[in-house]
This record gives structure tokens, C-alpha cells and sequence, in this order.
């Protein structure tokens, strides 16, 4: 059994382990520190009851075989739908530079905020289009050149990031990320945060990285876009590139191996003349 979201999903199905004879692997998606808070008192059955941790990120491992154990946790990227999520045929573009930015979960909207006050005070010509939950456009209450949208379709966030020169993603934290894959899949680079996971998935040649919290070294790319369109352009076949080592058709293999990897532990480790859980 492979509990997609083993930060919320692993409650219950732990208090009644002894009940499931399959061997468990479990996914987790938050960062270590928030998983460790989470699952602090179910430590001992976490221990027992899961079979192989799977992190999204290389820098949730060291944390979270602090929990399992070592042996017990592997790195497996995220992946992306690279069929969906595909570019634009043309990438000849005019008029505002064109920013996005997708989601809620660990997004530093300070500093977003501060990026487009900033590019509207040196009077840039650029839009952003901010795609997310409607309770959070507040954080952007004031921003010219700003478009708000919420439960919009998949085909129409794949028009947007196609229609963007870049993803604008400032954040606090994260391990994998959809926003960034989905970009990249379209062949729209990436400026965000070197935080957590973010280096495992954007390369220098499929975007940019910066430190926590920083907005004039952001407003000074967007500004050399906004001179140069090629800064940008020049980066789009290469995101593309990258989001293909994270096709699920790649992804699919890894978890394949993991499974194999929990049935043998499961063998190994129940007792001497117990009843194979994996054959039952």
C-alpha cells in the first residue's frame, strides 16, 4: 500500500497497522521540520508500522531517517505530466514582460508584494497574473497590473504559463514544488527561492535562484527582461529539458523500485514462521 500523503494520511491507518498485512510505504510532501511536529507522538508506530518513507526532496532525507531510521527513507523526485503541460509553439513575444505565479502553500507574498510595488515604481512594463485561492489576492491589495484568478480550468493555467515569460515564485520554504514543474514543463523559466528542495528541481539553465526574503536582485532581472527579452527566452528550451527528467513515465520506474525494496524488508523483518503479508 503507498499512502500518497503519508503528512496527513497516516494518523488512523497507523493505529490499526496490525490490520493491514501489506507492507506500507508512505510520501511526504512537507518540509522535515513540519513533518517531525506533526507526527512527534506516533513516533514509535512510525518507526514500526511504515516500511519505506519516500521524500520528495534530498533535503527532507537527513530529518526524516531521524524518524525511520536509516534505510527506511529514499529520495524520489515529484513529477510532472509533461503530455499536459507542454510550450507554445511560438516563443516571439511582445508587448509587457509577462510574470506568473500559481499556488498558496509557502509563498513568501511580502516579498512577491514588494517585487511589483518596485517594477511599478521604475515603471516596467510587465503584468503578472497571480493564479491562486481567492482569500489570498489580499496580499496583493494594491499592486497595479496585477490579474486575479481563482478555479480556473487546467487548459487555461496551461495558456497562462505559455503565455508568461516567466514563473515569479518567491517562497519561505518548500520541498517539491507543482508551480515550478508545471512551468518548466511549458517551457517558461523560473525565478524563485534557493530553499529546501527548489535546487533539485530548477537548474541554473531553467531559471534563477535567489536567497530567502531577497526582492532588488529580482527587480534588477525582471528589469533586464523587461530591456532584453532574450534574458528569458534564452532559458525556455532549457526548462523545458528539465521538467522531462521529472516525467512520470521516469518517476513511475523509481517507485516501482521502491516498492520492491518494501516487500523485501517486509520479508526480512517479520518473524520466524509468520505467514508472508505480501502473498496473503
Amino acid at each position: 500500500m503507498h499512502v500518497l500523503y503519508g503528512d496527513e494520511q497516516l494518523n488512523i491507518l497507523l493505529k490499526y497497522r496490525s490490520l493491514l498485512r501489506r507492507p506500507l510505504v508512505a510520501t511526504f510532501h512537507l518540509p522535515a521540520w513540519l513533518t517531525a511536529e506533526r507526527f512527534e507522538a506516533d513516533h514509535d508506530r512510525l518507526m514500526r508500522g511504515v516500511d519505506m518513507a519516500v521524500a520528495v526532496s534530498t533535503s527532507q532525507v537527513a530529518d526524516l531517517e531521524k524518524v525511520f531510521g536509516p534505510g527506511r527513507v529514499v529520495y524520489v523526485p515529484h513529477g510532472i505530466d509533461t503530455a499536459c503541460f507542454t510550450p507554445h509553439d511560438s516563443t516571439h513575444r511582445t508587448g509587457p514582460v509577462r510574470l506568473v505565479s500559481v499556488g498558496d502553500n509557502m509563498r513568501d507574498w511580502q516579498s512577491l508584494h514588494r517585487v511589483i510595488d518596485e517594477c511599478n515604481a521604475l515603471k516596467l512594463e510587465i503584468e503578472l497574473d497571480l493564479v491562486t485561492r481567492q482569500y489570498n489576492f489580499a496580499f496583493l491589495t494594491g499592486c497595479d497590473k496585477v490579474r486575479f484568478h481563482s478555479g480556473i480550468s487546467e487548459a487555461e493555467l496551461v495558456r497562462i504559463y505559455r503565455k508568461a515569460d516567466a514563473l515569479l515564485l518567491p517562497l519561505t520554504d518548500a520541498t517539491a514544488n507543482n508551480a515550478v514543474l508545471e512551468a518548466m514543463a511549458c517551457g517558461t523559466p523560473v525565478i524563485t527561492t534557493d530553499v529546501g528542495g527548489i535546487p533539485d528541481y530548477v537548474g541554473r539553465e531553467a531559471g534563477w535562484l535567489f536567497p530567502k526574503g531577497e526582492v532588488t536582485s529580482i527587480v534588477s532581472l525582471i528589469q533586464s527582461i523587461c530591456a532584453y527579452r532574450e534574458v528569458a527566452a534564452s532559458k525556455r528550451n532549457a526548462a523545458r529539458r528539465q521538467a522531462l527528467k521529472f516525467d512520470w513515465t521516469r518517476i513511475r520506474s523509481q517507485l516501482a523500485d521502491v516498492y520492491e525494496a518494501a516487500i523485501a524488508r517486509r520479508r526480512t523483518e517479520r518473524p520466524s514462521g509468520a505467514r508472508s503479508a505480501v502473498c496473503d
